[in-house]
């Protein structure tokens, strides 16, 4: 009788330590799905703010173009009135009569024609150099110059970029 009491006690003993690791095995599985769900929630909160912040740069894009277009439509009317005034400039008609343009008067004319040359000119180096630089040259600038310690808003100023569009290249290249 006792060799079946000291089997039990053992069998017991047996089970209760099987309970105690399949407790212990639920509570492990419990704290991963918990560890999972607190970084799911991260990646989702940090999903959210990038796609705000990718919706304001594509607005801020939005009102880049329609101002580029608008100064282009403003820059072709000028080239118009240019044309005009260039063909009405070299000779004056008062009454039949023709008379000649001042030296002097060409002189000045010239003038605001080189100045306007020279900033139509620079607006389109500008231009040609922001849609030559590609986006991996882009995100490579703005990697170095996190690098070097710069801060997000210097490196949007210094490369004329929205400051969303710095913090999400930032964000996405996991500096």
């Amino acid at each position: 009788m006792m060799d079946i009491g000291l089997g039990m006690l053992e069998t017991i003993d047996y089970n209760m330590v099987l309970n105690v690791c399949m407790v212990l095995g639920m509570g492990a599985l419990w704290y991963l799905w918990w560890q999972q769900y607190k970084h799911r929630q991260t990646i989702e909160s940090s999903l959210i703010e990038a796609a705000s912040q990718l919706e304001e740069a594509s607005m801020l894009l939005d009102e880049a173009l329609k101002q580029i277009a608008e100064i282009k439509d403003h820059e072709h009317a000028a080239r118009e009135r240019l044309k005009v005034k260039k063909e009405s400039e070299d000779t004056l008609h008062d009454d039949g009569v023709h008379v000649q343009i001042s030296s002097q008067a060409k002189a000045i004319s010239r003038k605001k024609k080189l100045r306007a040359s020279a900033h139509h000119q620079k607006r389109q180096r500008v231009m040609d150099t922001s849609q030559d630089t590609s986006q991996s040259t882009q995100t490579a600038q703005i990697l170095r110059m996190q690098r070097e310690g710069e801060k997000a808003e210097d490196i949007a100023m210094q490369l004329d970029i929205p400051l969303a569009q710095v913090k999400l290249m930032l964000m996405l290249q996991g500096a």
